[in-house]
């Protein structure tokens, strides 16, 4: 049997059961030759089922999800179509870090907290859930700044023209070549649409979720609804969290880390190269092959159609006229062909490009969490984390993180067990309605919410951009690892802050092993909606985020060590002759202020409010710039070590505390994070 698989994460990522269905050899035509049984027999197909699903927000916290905002001041997102269709609620995200705009970074090799919160749980039982998690890394990506010519706060759309690529006051990440072939690219016309009147003349920004095709900066609208997707993308897969583990050999193995994927494109012409997405792509082995290959995979995207359509694909273009020497003109745009066969008999190439040469995503159980929550999963324990390995690289780059959300609900006895929705079940023919009546019993009917672009629904955030840089020689060179400890939260009590949260670090409680390395290194912003002192402490603005580290004697206080004799004892910061490093404490807990009053004199003035912005008042940490970083710091000193932020720690209204754990170091086969 030859399988296709319409798999995905989120409107179609619902996919549970796998049935086998005759097709009879009318569509034949659509499959390669190889993949025919024989032309008068059936060919049996496998594919994904797709089941009913419901709402749920997600929201990053570690890199800081912007939830599409830049640098906006609202309690909202002033667009919610910048760079990504997050399908979240205006209210979430952090607001830009601006001007301090791509220095977070993060060294090869060192491990990362990823933290997320998603509404309506996983891993529970009650419903069934698929996390992606994915990078994508390129010279051009950017955030955006609110300094730019008509540009405002950084809130502008990029305009769909190549040169604004090189404007950069406006936010990218996908570029324009990646988006224009997506909108020239034929969608797939095998997915299940319910009732909804999905557009044919947008091409694959057309989904069940995104009908009109609308425009989100330059993202795919059908990538961003699929998992794994079939044509090439410049996404790099990280991690797939699920409670249906047997699904992870197909994750795996579909996965462009390690399977080439493929596009059409015009003989002769520079239209869909490769070279796209050599400018977009993360990976050294950037580069694409024009072939035929053997397997090339196919697509239900074409499946049955009528005799008009398919005598007009299998058409070949028309010659173009002597006086212009231009190669033969491909189909109209949204209508290029998104499969091999249908590729080669308009005339046109069937381009490979190749896999990222990288290992596939991780597959892991998803852990309990409960739904109708943004909050933390394992009875509370824990947040929604996934320890990430930074990967390798030779020179610096750009990159950003996204993570993908679908749950699914369990209801599939519209159909009986074992069959599946495709194009098949569209329209007049979907099980799903709008809003239906159902009768529960006699005479007792109920009309049921169903929104049917809804059920089924993908739902994303995306990191501002950061930067991966090769490994600290220190660390490197001491075969130790190097842990990223950071801060999440925005300024703001829990009900202003939500969906986001409030300050807390991140980890707030890591193990690492003696002689480990320790990048303490945080971002914040200026953008924030205002706060008053008693919800959001310090300057230099009342808009701000700022955050230092202080030791504290036990994890229940709520003062910083008294006695500095003390202090010096006990400090987890020490040199390699084991004195207290004083320099590394000062760092953390002062951020490099040097230009401060003089205790006398802040202890003589009286004005609060004007103490809480004055930059030169250095106990309230009014740094001028929301990013500090505090070095990668070698944890020498075995213990247990608790810390806070003398900022931002305010007892009975916010708490950021944490704690660190030294143990001594254990054999390469023992070590876990």
């Amino acid at each position: 049997a030859y399988e296709i698989r319409l798999s995905l994460v989120g409107s179609e990522m619902c996919i549970r059961d796998r049935y086998q269905r005759r097709v009879r050899d009318r569509a034949f035509s659509l499959f390669s030759p190889e993949k025919r049984m024989n032309r008068m027999g059936k060919l049996t197909i496998m594919i994904v089922m797709m089941m009913t699903c419901v709402m749920g927000d997600i929201f990053l916290h570690n890199p800081r999800g912007s939830n599409d905002r830049n640098c906006e001041k609202n309690e909202n997102r002033a667009n919610a179509n910048l760079l990504f269709n997050s399908q979240n609620n205006a209210k979430g995200g952090y607001a830009c870090p601006y001007p301090a705009n791509e220095k977070l970074y993060f060294h090869s090799g060192s491990v990362l907290p990823i933290e997320w919160t998603a509404q309506h749980g996983c891993g529970n039982g009650r419903t069934h859930c698929d996390l992606v998690i994915q990078y994508m890394c390129a010279d051009n990506i950017r955030d955006g700044t609110p300094k730019g010519p008509n540009n405002g706060d950084g809130t502008k759309t990029i305009p769909e023209e190549v040169k604004s690529v090189q404007e950069t006051a406006y936010a990218m990440h996908e570029d324009y070549e990646y988006y224009k072939q997506c909108k020239d690219r034929q969608r797939n016309l095998g997915l299940f649409t319910a009732d909804r009147n999905v557009k044919n003349d947008r091409g694959a920004t057309a989904t069940r979720q995104n009908e009109n095709g609308d425009r989100y900066g330059f993202e795919c609208p059908e990538e961003r609804d699929y998992y794994p997707y079939w044509h090439p993308s410049p996404w790099v897969d990280i991690a797939v969290i699920t409670n249906g583990l047997n699904r992870c050999n197909f994750y795996r193995n579909e996965s462009q880390n390690v399977k080439p994927k493929h596009y059409c494109r015009a003989k002769g012409t520079s239209s869909f190269t490769a070279q796209k997405f050599d400018f977009t792509a993360q990976q050294l082995n950037s580069r694409a092959v024009a072939k035929n290959p053997t397997a090339a995979p196919t697509k239900k995207a074409t499946a049955a159609p009528t005799k008009k359509s398919t005598e007009a694909t299998a058409k070949k273009p028309t010659a173009a006229p002597a006086k212009k020497p231009t190669p033969a003109p491909g189909p109209k745009k949204g209508n290029y062909p998104n499969n091999k066969q249908a590729c080669e008999a308009a005339g046109m190439e069937w381009v490979a490009y190749p896999a990222w040469g990288v290992p596939p995503p991780e597959c892991k159980r998803a852990p309990w969490d409960r739904e109708n929550h943004l909050g933390n999963t394992g009875g509370g324990i824990e947040n929604n984390r996934y320890w990430w390995k930074v990967p390798e690289v030779t020179r610096e780059k750009k990159c950003i993180l996204r993570v993908r959300y679908n749950i699914s609900s369990g209801d599939a006895d519209f159909y009986q067990p074992g069959q599946y929705l495709d194009s098949e079940s569209n329209g007049a023919k979907s099980p799903l309605k709008g809003t239906p009546i159902v009768t529960y019993f006699d005479d007792v009917h109920l009309a049921v919410k169903v929104n049917t672009n809804q059920y089924g629904r993908t739902f994303q955030d995306r990191s501002y951009v950061f930067r991966i840089v090769p490994a600290h020689a220190g660390a490197k060179a001491a075969g130790s690892q190097v842990h990223n400890l950071n801060v999440r939260g925005k300024r703001g009590n829990i009900v202003q802050t939500f969906p986001a949260v409030e300050y807390d670090f991140v980890p707030n409680r890591l193990t690492v092993q003696q002689n480990d390395f320790i990048h303490f290194q945080w971002v914040g912003s200026d953008y924030n909606p205002e706060r008053d002192p008693n919800n959001g402490e310090g300057g230099p603005t009342a808009r701000s985020d700022r955050h230092n580290l202080v030791e504290k004697e036990n994890a229940a206080h709520n003062y910083p060590f008294k006695n500095p004799d003390t202090l010096f004892q006990k400090t987890m910061f020490v040199t390699s002759d084991g004195k207290a490093d004083k320099s590394t404490m000062k760092k953390l807990a002062y951020l490099d202020q040097s230009n401060c009053q003089s205790l006398e004199s802040q202890l003589k003035n009286k004005n609060n409010n004007a103490k809480e912005r004055e930059a030169t008042y250095c106990s309230k940490i009014n740094t001028p710039s929301p990013y500090f970083d505090g070095g990668v710091v070698q944890m020498r000193k075995l213990g247990t070590f608790h810390y806070m932020s003398s900022r931002n720690n305010n007892f009975s209204n916010r708490d950021q505390k944490g704690t660190i754990r030294v143990l001594a170091k254990k054999t390469p086969d023992q070590r876990t994070t």
